[in-house]
């Protein structure tokens, strides 16, 4: 059955959960029930007290859907380096000891690796003469010998989401820990589109629960509900698709909007502060958005020469 904004309206459990910790939260949304991707992000949403908490259910959501793990727990992407976080950047590196597998390098930002149950680190396994990388993404506990976490400043929004600095020194790895494919074709490029889906997603569903003290026929709360449908349609489709990026790119313009209605209609409160302060997280990578929507648009609109008489 596919899950519709419009459901949210029906819950037994309307609540937002009351917790402080953003990992305890996930928890709190898995174990009412919200496991699959697209609920978890918009369930997750709505049973959050802030941004922040809406953001972890729409990361983790983003990471479900990208690579499953039974049972559901929150699981957090290491792919950023130093030199930034594109294949060339790669200095982590997986070799193989004898029968043995082991991981060292180091992950300048991560977040939430330190409400992590799992990392997701993105290594190179090319020998060193090779003349390119060979890119594969690892499971990794963070709490696993030879890993050692740092967390770093927090960021002037959603100061509840921690970002941590990972160090790897010769951590062992069993061979099922290592996803096939490439990891960054197949996994770290997808996880930027999934991750802009179900974050924003996520957020809208935090504002409808925000919006029902103004009464369930708004204009403002109707618009985050169509751009929540519009947002589950995009997460049904494949994030490499240049297709995708299009639309989601129109959506995620339209769901800014929605999000700027409400912001307009919001009574002064503390609540509405904080989000005020955290919207600067719907502008992260905002650069990179822009270049995959040029890619997306180079791909689809290929031009025709002109026709003659």
């Amino acid at each position: 059955m596919t899950l519709g904004p419009w459901s949210i309206l029906s819950l037994t459990d309307r609540e937002a959960v009351d917790v402080e910790d953003p990992g305890q939260h996930f928890r709190a949304v898995v174990a009412r029930g919200a496991a699959r991707p697209e609920a978890l992000a918009a369930l997750g949403g709505y049973w959050a007290d802030r941004a922040a908490h809406a953001f972890v259910c729409g990361y983790g959501a983003a990471l479900q859907r990208l690579h499953a793990t039974e049972p559901v727990v929150l699981t957090a992407l290491a792919a950023t380096e130093a030199k930034g976080v594109h294949p060339r950047a790669m200095e982590t590196k997986l070799r193989r000891q004898g029968a043995e597998l082991r991981l060292s390098g180091c992950k300048s930002f991560v977040s939430l690796a330190g409400h992590a149950e799992w990392l997701w680190v993105l290594a190179d396994e090319a020998p060193a003469t090779a003349e390119r990388k060979q890119l594969r993404l690892v499971r990794v506990s963070p709490r696993a010998s030879g890993v050692a976490l740092a967390r770093l400043p927090d960021l002037p929004f959603v100061p509840e989401v921690a970002h941590y600095q990972v160090t790897l020194d010769d951590v062992p790895v069993a061979s099922g820990d290592v996803l096939p494919g490439d990891g960054w074709s197949d996994y770290v490029r997808p996880f930027r589109t999934l991750e802009d889906t179900f974050v924003m997603l996520a957020v809208l569903g935090y504002l409808v629960r925000v919006t029902e003290g103004h009464g369930p026929e708004t204009s403002q709360r109707a618009q985050l509900l169509t751009n929540m449908a519009a947002l589950l349609h995009v997460a049904s489709l494949s994030p490499a698709d240049a297709a995708t990026h299009l639309l989601l790119a129109e959506v995620l313009q339209a769901a800014g909007e929605a999000v700027r209605a409400v912001v307009g209609v919001w009574p002064e409160s503390a609540e509405r502060q904080r989000f005020l302060r955290d919207l600067p997280l719907l502008q992260v990578a905002e650069r990179a958005r822009e270049a995959r929507l040029a890619r997306a648009r180079e791909a689809l609109y290929v031009a025709r020469p002109a026709q003659g008489d």
